[in-house]
């Protein structure tokens, strides 16, 4: 696939799980992805929340798409 197909794959298919490590461990969440372009993957979430300061501070990350269209 190429970046473009990629995006918009995404796009069509904004529910997502997207990982990060909690105190060493990984953690899961189910996520609504907004919106995916050449600036990035913007989802949301709440400030005060453990993924946003996860995120904030650099935690690995990883998000996982799906489509029953594959």
């Amino acid at each position: 696939m190429t970046r473009e197909e990629i995006l918009q794959f995404i796009n069509r298919n904004p529910v997502c799980h997207l990982a990060t490590l909690e105190d060493g461990q990984p953690r899961v969440r189910g996520m609504f992805m907004y919106r995916a372009d050449d600036q990035g993957l913007l989802f949301h979430t709440g400030a005060g929340k453990a993924l946003a300061q996860q995120v904030r501070n650099g935690a690995p990350v990883e998000e996982c798409f799906n489509s029953d269209d594959l």
